[in-house]
C-alpha cells in the first residue's frame, strides 16, 4: 500500500515538474533541452531526488539555473501537488545515455 502511494506521488511530482519547467519558467535553457528522467520521493515525503538529462547546451549552466529557480519551482510544485510536506528537491544530472528509472 505504501509503495503504491509513493509511486503515485512520484508520478504526480514528475508531471508537475515537467509542466513547471516547460510552461512556467521563462528561461530557454531550462524549457527546451531538459528532460526529467526520474523522480524519487522518500517514504516520508520530505526529500525528492530528480534525475535531469540535458541534451544540448552546457549542463553546468542548466544545473545552476535549476538551483537559482529552486524557490519558485518548489512553490509551484506545492500549489500543483498536494503532499503532506514540502519536499527538499535535489537534482542529479544524467548524461543522455545514462537515463534510468528508479
Amino acid at each position: 500500500m505504501q509503495n503504491l502511494r509513493i509511486e503515485r506521488a512520484n508520478s504526480e511530482v514528475e508531471k508537475a515538474l515537467n509542466y513547471i519547467l516547460k510552461n512556467k519558467i521563462n528561461d530557454p535553457r531550462l524549457n527546451e533541452f531538459l528532460t526529467i528522467t526520474f523522480v524519487n520521493l522518500s517514504v516520508d515525503f520530505r526529500h525528492c531526488k530528480v534525475g535531469i538529462s540535458v541534451y544540448t547546451g552546457d549542463s553546468n549552466t542548466v544545473m545552476k539555473q535549476l538551483k537559482k529557480s529552486e524557490g519558485y519551482i518548489k512553490r509551484e510544485l506545492i500549489q500543483q501537488v498536494k503532499l503532506p510536506y514540502t519536499p527538499a528537491v535535489s537534482y542529479t544530472h544524467l548524461r543522455a545515455h545514462e537515463t534510468r528509472r528508479h
